[in-house]
């Protein structure tokens, strides 16, 4: 992921392991430099809307505590995303219906598809 705006270019933000066939995050990083701007928001509602698209269930996050991924908890709370299963030290998040605030940032997709089962045969 990459991010600009009216102050200047971020560049490389982040990056995301998604599953489409369970509709899962099992992996997320953005950087310190674009947290609490929203940008989490857009794409967490690009996200569902592309799961409410194809009769996605929703999107869902794979958490794993460790010591450098309490802002992660954090903003899942603040987003409404619920545990629904699991515990403190490892769980499953479920999006809520509608992510509040996603359209504070525009969102340009440009999307690489990587089909790692296709890759590791």
């Amino acid at each position: 992921m990459s991010c600009r705006d009216k102050f200047g270019d971020y560049g490389i933000i982040g990056f995301m392991v998604f599953d489409t066939s369970t509709w899962m995050i099992e992996d997320f990083f953005m950087s310190c430099r674009v947290q609490r701007k929203k940008v989490e928001q857009a794409l967490m509602g690009y996200l569902q809307d592309l799961a409410a698209g194809s009769a996605g269930s929703g999107i869902r996050v794979h958490y794993k505590r460790s010591k450098r991924n309490g802002p992660a908890l954090e903003m899942l709370s603040e987003m409404g995303f619920q545990r629904t299963e699991g515990d403190e030290e490892e769980a499953i998040f479920a999006a809520p219906a509608a992510i509040e605030h996603r359209d504070v940032v525009a969102l340009k997709v440009n999307a690489r598809i990587v089909n790692a089962r296709a890759m590791a045969s």
